[in-house]
């Protein structure tokens, strides 16, 4: 076994055993496996894989356990948490019943159908791990360390490899190839950015600003169209819902990753890449003319069957190919996140997705909002960029097929649990000054009742 492999399975076994006594090392585990998966990654070779090759699961079953035995200090049901679990219940059922009554190709549709409905449990025990404002940051930051060992592998250790001016040959779960890999990377880049804007935590704000040029380093080399306008779209997002001092910070901040692109992006392919997407119709190059046959051939599909053609339908099924079998007679993929979900799980499965992710933002907007009123503009500011990564990656996801990801899910317990822990922290607030301001009253009125005052209260035994 390598030294980086024996790393790895000691901070994984440090992490479960840690979690014992904090669930929120359980969900940071399972982070960890999904950005350095031994499955995916060059020293998981040997003993790791040969231990399992289900890492993944295993994460999970830690996450579980560590939940149950913390079950009496769960945090407490708030409404909107619980429209989340339920969603997520909704979620997998509507995959349940659309698979087993509807699948064109049942062995495809039963590898995503497996993959969904265990990363909606994943993810309601992610969101009932994160207890504390210090437990959403360090997810948060779990995030960013993933995308910097990610970003750390492929500019220093030169994993991967160049295919047609792309970087190629970066897997994940739910996300291959250059598309996929530039948008899981976008989320690491946008989430720094809270850290680097509040510098709360000096360690937290420098890890993430070490990060961040290899990050976007790494999303430079995927050259992805749709990761691009997804970091613009982020970027503009984080300067609109900021306030105050924060906004300052937030264009300051903007303006820098700018020159960073300015000063990183050498090569030619990158901006003439970039320039294609406000091309007219006769300059498209092939790869955006075919991306637009397959949006057709989709609309087309979920036309004829809204209620969907099981996971992957959209085209790695017989009845998606026939669909496109005009111009490509091949499995291929739809490239767009959510006519994938559609031809999939039907009109219905794409419904409740929005829905999460509608209903996460909304919920995080509303919360930082009240934060901006309170004057705590660090606190707004970790609503801000949750809502700008969601909005950045429903954005990619119109580019390439991943909005079925299990980090759209973590994104949206993220703004959930926020939600929860700042409302707490207000009551918290409340019943405080509230006591502050009703005992002295209210002793005085007692000790009147009771003939008490007539003593001496401070101790010294004498009767005044």
């Amino acid at each position: 076994m390598s030294l980086t492999g024996l790393l790895w399975i000691c901070l994984f076994v440090g992490l479960s055993i840690a979690s014992l006594k904090r669930p929120v090392f359980a969900a940071i585990g399972h982070l960890m496996v999904f950005y350095a998966s031994p499955v995916f990654w060059w020293f998981g070779g040997g003993l790791l894989t040969s231990l399992t090759m289900r890492w993944s699961l295993v994460a999970v079953f830690v996450l579980a356990i560590a939940n149950l035995l913390s079950f009496k200090n769960r945090p407490r049901r708030d409404i909107p948490g619980r429209i989340f679990m339920q969603l997520l219940l909704l979620m997998s059922l509507n995959a349940f019943f659309v698979h087993h009554l509807f699948a064109d190709y049942p062995p495809e549709s039963e590898k995503v159908f497996d993959i969904l409905w265990k990363g909606c449990l994943a993810t309601a025990l992610f969101y009932i791990s994160v207890r504390s404002l210090k437990d959403l940051e360090l997810v948060m930051l779990a995030m960013v360390v993933g995308c910097g060992f990610v970003g750390f592998q492929i500019v220093l250790s030169g994993q991967g490899f160049s295919d047609g001016g792309r970087l190629e040959g970066i897997r994940f779960a739910g996300a291959q190839g250059s598309n996929g890999t530039a948008a899981v990377l976008s989320v690491g880049l946008v989430v720094a950015a809270y850290f680097v804007l509040t510098m709360k935590n000096k360690w937290f704000g420098l890890v993430s600003f070490a990060s961040a040029p290899l990050v976007l380093e790494s999303i430079l080399r995927c050259n992805s169209r749709g990761c691009y306008l997804g970091l613009i779209t982020s970027a503009i997002a984080i300067v609109v819902f900021a306030r105050g001092p924060a906004r300052k910070r937030a264009i300051g901040l903007c303006v820098l990753g700018v020159v960073a692109i300015l000063l990183m992006a050498g090569d030619a392919s990158i901006w003439n890449r970039f320039e294609s997407i406000f091309v007219s119709a006769d300059e498209r190059d092939n790869s955006a003319s075919e991306r637009l046959d397959y949006w057709q051939a989709a609309i087309k599909m979920i036309a004829d069957f809204p209620l969907g053609s099981g996971g992957e339908a959209a085209f790695t099924s017989p009845r998606g190919v026939r669909y496109i079998a005009h111009f490509r007679d091949e499995f291929r993929s739809v490239h767009n996140g959510p006519l994938d979900v559609a031809a999939g799980w039907g009109v219905q499965g794409l419904f409740l997705m929005t829905l999460v992710l509608c209903t996460a933002c909304l919920s995080a907007w509303r919360t930082l909002r009240q934060c901006m009123r309170d004057q705590n503009v660090n606190d707004g500011l970790i609503g801000t960029v949750l809502i700008s990564a969601i909005i950045g990656q429903l954005v990619c996801s119109l580019f390439t097929s991943i909005l079925d990801g299990e980090w759209f899910l973590w994104l949206a317990a993220c703004c959930f649990a926020y939600t929860r822990l700042m409302r707490s922290s207000e009551e918290l607030e409340t019943d405080d000054s509230e006591f502050d301001d009703e005992p002295a009253d209210d002793l005085g009125e007692d000790l009147d009742e009771s003939g008490l005052s007539e003593f001496d209260l401070d101790g010294s035994g004498f009767v005044h």
